[in-house]
């Protein structure tokens, strides 16, 4: 009898979800559930106070956006025990209810948020990072659209941040990308261009930190030098990947000249890929396919 009256909501949720640019669907039994992995909430998240969002259910209905945190599907799916309990009115008394006390406070997100064991984040921080042409930069520009959260890019922490504090003679690695910092130790090998890394990791950590706390609220940070031995505790961690090499190839070169000198950088760009791709399984790391 619930189902059937959750059903002008469920049909609301479904059609949500079609224009969410859905990717699949699967149904979860108890409770019962249709559930969505989408794509954007870019009808929703338009509005000032729902940035940010990454799943919500509607009647029986989760709709899973790609930035979801451990324990949100547990999450929303007390929200869709709570529709099943107060069929068809629920959306009334959870309007209701927000609109007395605010989402975080109000008794249907309490009981969420303590039944999922699930940890409200206010302000949120974002890493995104991986090796030179996997598309960083284009990931960054979705996900600062999607939820509106400031970004900083990793050329203005080295340009405008290092290198006005730092001469190339006190600190080389502040003047160097990831992909060529191998030049400072010798030829383009693996040992070289994993020791180029860490070096210009260890150059910029300070003003990547000191960029972190700049910003108290929320933040996107992009690239390529982000550590995530150091960022691990302080945000969200994305790896941006693009395992095909030829594919790699191609988005390396769209805006680079094809030469000797930037062959040797795409394959120390290469390394990098690999070794940040087994360096993530020592953390809570998510990764993107490009």
């Amino acid at each position: 009898m619930s189902f059937i009256l959750n059903l002008p909501w469920t049909i609301v949720g479904i059609l949500a979800s079609v224009v969410s640019f859905p990717k699949n669907i699967t149904f979860h039994k108890k409770p019962f559930a249709f559930v969505l992995h989408i794509r954007s909430f870019w009808w929703y998240s338009w509005l000032p106070s729902m940035r940010g969002v990454r799943a919500m259910a509607i009647g029986q209905v989760v709709l899973l956006g790609p930035y979801i945190l451990p324990k949100d599907f547990e999450h929303e799916l007390v929200h869709v025990e709570q529709a099943i309990q107060t069929p068809f009115i629920h959306p009334i008394l959870y309007f209701i209810e927000s609109r007395k006390k605010g989402y975080r406070r109000n008794k249907y997100e309490v009981e969420a948020y303590r039944r999922a064991e699930n940890v409200y984040v206010e302000n949120k921080k974002i890493f995104i990072y991986g090796a030179p042409g996997v598309g960083k930069t284009t990931h960054s520009l979705a996900l600062q659209k999607e939820f509106g959260y400031p970004l900083v890019e990793g050329d203005y922490l080295r340009e405008v941040e290092a290198q006005k504090e730092k001469t190339k003679e006190e600190d080389p690695f502040v003047y160097v990308g990831t992909k060529e910092a191998w030049q400072l130790f010798g030829e383009c090998n693996e040992e070289n261009v994993i020791k180029g890394l860490k070096a210009v990791r260890k150059s910029m950590n300070p003003y990547v930190l000191r960029e972190i706390e700049k910003h108290p609220g929320n933040l996107i940070l992009e690239a390529a030098f982000l550590d995530p031995e150091v960022l691990s505790k302080k945000g969200e961690l994305i790896l941006v990947v693009t395992p095909d090499e030829e594919k790699h190839r191609s988005q390396y070169y769209a805006h680079r000249t094809k030469d000797k000198y930037s062959e040797e950088t795409f394959i120390a760009a290469r390394i990098i890929q690999s070794y940040l791709i087994e360096e993530a399984k020592h953390y809570l790391v998510k990764v993107i396919l490009k």
